[in-house]
């Protein structure tokens, strides 16, 4: 455990920069946040895995029987 904790405590100088200087200060005209584009990526990959596995689990089933 406390070899986790000075791991922690070496990753904190990045933690450090919680304020994001490149994302603060930069209004975006479209008005999409860096948040919302995130969010995005995320449920295109989530629903991109979802599609590739239930194809691979029916390719799978069709392959099986």
């Amino acid at each position: 455990m406390p070899h986790r904790t000075t791991l922690h405590r070496a990753g904190t100088p990045t933690k450090t920069h919680r304020h994001h200087p490149a994302y603060a200060p930069r209004p975006v005209p479209s008005g999409v946040h860096s948040s919302d584009i995130g969010a995005q990526l995320i449920i295109a990959a989530l629903s991109f895995a979802v599609i590739i596995g239930a194809a691979f689990h029916a390719f799978g089933t069709t392959l099986g029987s």
